[in-house]
């Protein structure tokens, strides 16, 4: 899966979105990052209660990948919020690939056979990484409801004669 994603994003933004998208790859993601977050917390504990595996959003952490390699594709601007996620994004993605080579090159692909460093700080880039989200989701949801209001009143205010004149 990796090395087709990194074909995506060498190629283009749209091809990265189209295969992030597809159920195979949210499945296969699903799962791997389900059973790393378990097992490596298992390992060396949760910064939060609240974070389990069963509560983590795969599209948000999929997302991760537009936003670690194509940042400009994914913000406006890059504000705090924006610099705090994408700081929060990288580390968690290439730990998470880390991971995943090393288990693909263990002879039994175990999860003991992973290096205790390379799981350590799993959880907490995890959750720091979907604080960052949560952080920077509320006010770009503020700002997209607020341009739909304003798109939908400048439609209500044009006036019927107005639309079968230029017809």
């Amino acid at each position: 899966m990796y090395s087709y994603v990194l074909t995506c994003i060498l190629n283009s933004f749209e091809a990265l979105v189209v295969h992030l998208r597809e159920k195979p790859v949210i499945a296969a993601t699903r799962d791997c990052l389900q059973r790393i977050h378990l097992l490596s917390t298992f390992r060396h504990g949760s910064p939060s209660r609240a974070l389990s595996p069963e509560n983590v959003n795969v599209r948000v952490f999929l997302a991760g990948y537009m936003i670690a390699y194509r940042p400009t594709h994914v913000f406006e601007s890059m504000g705090t919020l924006e610099q705090a996620l994408y700081d929060a994004t990288v580390p968690l993605i290439m730990t998470f690939e880390k991971i995943c080579d090393a288990l693909l090159a263990s002879e039994g692909k175990c999860f003991a056979d992973v290096p205790f460093e390379l799981t350590k700080d799993f959880p907490t880039l995890l959750y720091n990484f979907l604080q960052c989200f949560k952080a920077w989701k509320i006010p770009d949801e503020a700002k997209l409801t607020c341009r739909i209001k304003h798109a939908l009143t400048a439609l209500y205010q044009v006036s019927p004669l107005h639309l079968a004149l230029s017809n």
